[in-house]
């Protein structure tokens, strides 16, 4: 698809073209326009050939230490894994009220392997899409957004990028969600007398709480400028995950559908994949990116997908057939709400609560770039020179982030439960994201019809994409009439 040059726009990379060797060194762009963030810090060229490579002197080995070699291995499978693992978790408890623990853990294994297939299909488009790029001097970038302007132009990528941003800041309106239901039992703790409070001077005070915990701890951490940066936070979050896990009638179909929407929250790593895809491709070094490097780096995203699915499938059947077991039918769409009246859970409710605030800037920092980028994309002149150079003040960064934070709080406070903001946007928006969108990508972009294999593949995504759209469908009609 050929773009004219003068329909620019941030959310959209520009026309493709042949780009000079200076161009093709220069042409990524700040983390916040990519849609979703960037993990590679450096400047590289992703369109070199295996030629290019080969020319190259060999370079001499280098000796790494072992907390080099531990930061390599180990932040793209953690980062991963927390994309999936976050406040999404506190409501896993309640699906095995609405099913039983069998039917509980035999969805959540089909959940997981679909997500696990979509997400999978997704790099083996990304790598397909790179390789054309590289065989045309088209620019390519490790976007989920740039698959979908590949696959249908400027239309498919902004409503893309809406929904990737409807979608995460449910997400974060989750996590945030999760903040006021622990305020009380922090106040409780902190503060003596708390609960003879008068019931308008307690909904104050935890009111309260979450603002300055929100803009105290979280803020810091949403301000940080590559996703990168937050490799730390996302080794502690999974300690605590599974420390967490180690301290511890409707019809049928209608069920299934709501378990659903959870399930697919609990398992969205998709729109991180290809950002990481690009830090296993650099493997830490400067040399440029040959299509041979890039294909043994997606059988290692392949190898960290089926890793990160397996951990989440083991860590939420554990934690939903615990907390069945001991809560049974008054387990609550918020499984604090339950921990809040058992004296030995005092520990894992702090671990909860951690690992919900350092998952967070994993959610919030794509939706912040995202944000930022449609700014972008509505002020500017229309021109290449501002799309590859400008970027918004550090006023417009500030008040963008505070202006999320905001709405984010605002509408937790008033949101109804935890289980319902998973489900609805579960059941709607990441039925298209991790669903629908990477089958359109898959037609769209790859030779489908070139082998028996691929066609196999696309007749799954077919099918798991009907199947979810069935249920999901049924969960969003519940959610937005109910009986």
């Amino acid at each position: 698809m050929v773009v004219s040059s003068d329909e620019t726009s941030p959310l959209i990379p520009l026309s493709p073209q042949p780009l000079s060797s200076i161009q093709r060194h220069r042409h990524r762009r700040e983390s916040f326009e990519t849609g979703f963030p960037l993990v590679v810090a450096t400047e590289i060229d992703v369109q070199s050939t295996v030629q290019e490579s080969e020319a190259d002197s060999p370079r001499a080995s280098v000796s790494v230490s072992p907390c080099q070699w531990l930061g390599h291995n180990c932040a793209v499978p953690f980062t991963l894994l927390m994309s999936a693992i976050g406040a999404g978790t506190l409501a896993v408890p309640y699906t095995f009220v609405l099913l039983s623990p069998v039917q509980a853990v035999l969805l959540l294994c089909c959940v997981g392997l679909a997500m696990a297939f979509t997400a999978d299909t997704l790099v083996g488009v990304h790598v397909a899409v790179v390789t054309q790029s590289v065989d045309e001097l088209q620019e390519s970038r490790e976007t989920y957004q740039h698959l979908a302007w590949r696959a249908g132009g400027k239309p498919l990528a902004r409503l893309t990028g809406a929904l990737t941003a409807l979608a995460v800041f449910g997400a974060c309106v989750g996590c945030v969600r999760v903040v006021k239901d622990m305020a009380p039992v922090m106040l409780s703790t902190v503060i003596n007398g708390f609960e003879q409070w008068s019931q308008t001077e307690q909904q104050h005070a935890v009111a309260t709480t979450v603002w300055v915990i929100v803009l105290v701890v979280v803020l810091p951490l949403g301000c940080l400028t590559k996703i990168s940066a937050l490799r730390f936070s996302s080794y502690f979050g999974v300690a605590f995950s599974v420390y967490l896990v180690g301290a511890y009638e409707a019809s049928l179909f209608w069920r299934v559908s709501e378990a659903v929407g959870i399930y697919n929250f609990t398992f969205m790593l998709h729109l991180n994949v290809i950002p990481l895809l690009a830090q296993l491709n650099v493997g830490g070094t400067e040399a440029p990116v040959a299509v041979d490097l890039l294909q043994t780096a997606a059988r290692t995203m392949r190898r960290h997908l089926a890793l990160a699915v397996g951990v989440c499938i083991l860590l939420y059947a554990t934690f939903g057939i615990c907390a069945a077991h001991i809560y049974g039918s008054k387990t609550q769409g918020n499984i604090l709400l339950n921990l809040s009246n058992d004296r030995i859970m005092a520990v894992p409710r702090v671990a909860i609560l951690l690992t919900i605030l350092l998952s967070f800037p994993l959610l919030f920092h794509p939706l912040r770039s995202l944000v930022l980028e449609m700014y972008m994309a509505c002020t500017s002149r229309n021109t290449p020179e501002e799309e590859n150079g400008s970027a918004p003040s550090q006023f417009v960064q500030a008040v963008g982030t505070v202006s999320l934070l905001v709405a984010q709080i605002i509408c937790a406070l008033r949101v109804p439960g935890l289980q319902v903001v998973f489900s609805f946007v579960g059941a709607s928006i990441l039925l298209m994201l991790c669903y629908l969108f990477p089958l359109i990508f898959y037609v769209r972009l790859t030779s489908w019809r070139s082998s028996r294999k691929e066609i196999a593949r696309l007749a799954i995504l077919s099918s798991v994409g009907l199947v979810a759209t069935v249920f999901c469908v049924a969960a969003t009609l519940q959610l937005v009439f109910p009986a």
